[in-house]
């Protein structure tokens, strides 16, 4: 498999599965990098990656808080 087609079949899995996530999922298009997701994260699930919030599933239990307190709507 070329490395191009190799590296749109994986970005096309990623979309997928963040369509499909049980987890919040940020939309980096929108996040200003405000870091009030990961500020109001009870188990610190939330990280700054070139200012964009960033979720670590498996730290994340689910309680959306983050995306309650999003200004910008990122988190879905």
């Amino acid at each position: 498999m070329e490395k191009e087609s190799k590296q749109e079949l994986e970005k096309s899995q990623e979309v997928l599965q963040d369509e499909n996530s049980i987890y919040p999922v940020v939309d980096a298009d929108l996040c200003s990098g405000c870091g009030i997701c990961a500020e109001i994260c009870p188990v610190d699930a939330i990280v700054m990656k070139n200012g964009v919030a960033s979720i670590i599933t498996d730290a994340c239990r689910t309680c959306f808080a983050c995306q309650r307190v999003c200004p910008m709507g990122a988190i879905r």
